[in-house]
């Protein structure tokens, strides 16, 4: 008689939903990094009103990354004088517009803000000589999204593991021996079946030649879909008492060894 067996279908549906749980809040994460939250300060942005109306100055600021929230507070902070100091931190504007009153104002936006500079005869007055205007989201709120799928990425590690071992399990019994997971056990090395609890799993004891203790192999009915009849099998081979019908406390000595299967 020959007996093959895999992983219930029930363990594996189980393992594949919970590791698309992380899976899925990784992509989540992933995607506001890159499009979500960009895409709502985009709309923001076409809504300004220098930028309103214009696609291509609108894209233009989406691809630039600086002046950011906290560049401009670090650079307020040095309390600038002049147009060119700007320009040298921040490069030419993207927009320039003189008014009648012969005020310069000129734009940086960027993928999270804009930064607007009023300067007159290239001297910005103390007052009102820069201003930042949030997009929804900012620098660190964007670099956020992707430092969040670090801990999904995380949690995913145990039950994408749990996912492959019952993917690749595979249980034979022929009249010789069990083979579990590659692990070959012959019927001669067999010398127990004990620990059987009533969740469904027993404990098979054996003893390889030239090994001074017993060795264990967990058979779990949720790992190995034809638990039933290997434990039945083995049990009849070897006139072991068959732990699925008798639930009496066999339990091993204090001093055997165990191995997980």
């Amino acid at each position: 008689m020959k007996i093959v067996s895999r992983s219930p279908r029930g363990e594996i549906i189980y393992w594949l939903v919970v590791s698309l749980i992380p899976i899925g809040l990784g992509l989540w994460f992933l995607y506001d990094w890159q499009v979500g939250y960009v895409g709502q300060n985009r709309a923001k942005a076409r809504q300004h009103p220098s930028l309103a109306g214009q696609p291509e100055l609108v894209e233009r600021a989406m691809e630039r990354t600086s002046p950011t929230d906290t560049q401009f507070r670090d650079f307020a902070s040095t309390r600038p004088t002049s147009r060119e100091q700007v320009v040298q931190r921040f490069g030419e504007p993207l927009t320039s517009q003189s008014r009648e009153t012969g005020e310069l104002v000129d734009e940086y936006p960027s993928r999270y803000g804009v930064l607007t500079v009023v300067s007159r005869g290239g001297r910005i007055p103390a007052e009102g000589g820069l201003t930042w205007i949030d997009w929804p989201h900012t620098e660190g709120q964007i670099r956020g999204q992707l430092y969040w799928t670090i801990p999904c990425a995380v949690f995913l590690i145990w039950p994408l593991r749990r996912l492959i071992l019952a993917l690749t399990l595979r249980v034979e019994m022929d009249d010789e021996k069990l083979v579990y997971r590659g692990e070959v056990i012959r019927f001669d090395e067999m010398t127990g079946l004990r620990g059987y609890n009533p969740k469904g799993w027993v404990d098979l004891y054996y003893r390889k030649a030239g090994q001074p203790q017993e060795a264990m192999l967990r058979l779990d009915n949720q790992k190995v879909a034809a638990f039933n009849e290997i434990v039945v099998e083995i049990a009849t081979r070897k006139g072991f008492p068959n732990p699925l019908t008798n639930t009496e406390d066999q339990g091993p000595p204090a001093n055997e060894a165990g191995a997980s299967g």
